[in-house]
């Protein structure tokens, strides 16, 4: 593996294992020891309160019992955990400058990356699922690079051309992988029927549109 792939496969993997321990019980239980043990030795910094407050909300958010992740990654957890972000967040100014029928393409993508992740299809990176927004202006949708995919929104999607160049940034500040984009685009422009392409990097490979 390339040394650029193997860092940011290894920061990908690092930031799937912090979001795993900050989310398990027994990182809840420590923080909420090391806050009663300071408390009871009569320190009480506003800082002190402000984790007293995330314990409390995250030891009830909490179940029971501590799910493994199923088949799947960070989608699957969060499911089990109840903290899935909603799909479909374009709400109010956000959602003005897209038609209706951009607004859905942008829903079922968004829902498709985490699918994707659920079903354990984004074990390794540079994977991308693109959809077509429209033939005359040759605009389509792909996940803003260094988003996992069960972050994926509706409104963080971002707009690009064929050339890759983004046309709109979407609720992130997130770029593209314009080098990821080239084998889509190369099928778009061969195939004005497709409307969707899907590229994925599984344990047994599959490239399909």
């Amino acid at each position: 593996m390339a040394p650029d792939l193997r860092q940011d496969f290894n920061m990908m993997e690092q930031r799937k294992r912090v979001s795993m321990i900050l989310q398990s019980p027994a990182f809840c239980d420590e923080l909420e020891t090391m806050i009663q043990d300071q408390l009871k030795k009569g320190k009480t910094p506003t800082s002190l309160l402000a984790l007293q407050q995330i314990a409390d909300f995250m030891t009830t958010s909490m179940p029971s019992m501590y799910p493994a992740a199923p088949q799947g990654g960070m989608a699957a957890l969060n499911m089990s955990l109840g903290m899935v972000t909603p799909v479909n967040d374009l709400r109010g100014s956000d959602s003005i400058s897209y038609d209706k029928g951009e607004k859905l393409l942008r829903c079922k993508l968004a829902a498709f990356y985490r699918l994707t992740d659920l079903f354990g299809w984004s074990e390794l990176i540079y994977n991308h699922l693109t959809v077509r927004v429209n033939s005359d202006q040759e605009r389509f949708l792909i996940v803003p690079f260094g988003l996992l995919y069960s972050e994926v929104t509706a409104s963080s999607l971002v707009k690009i051309n064929v050339q890759g160049e983004i046309v709109d940034r979407g609720s992130t500040n997130l770029g593209v992988n314009q080098a990821g984009f080239t084998l889509h685009s190369a099928i778009y422009a061969a195939r004005p029927d497709v409307k969707c392409v899907v590229h994925i990097h599984t344990a047994a490979g599959a490239c399909s549109k």
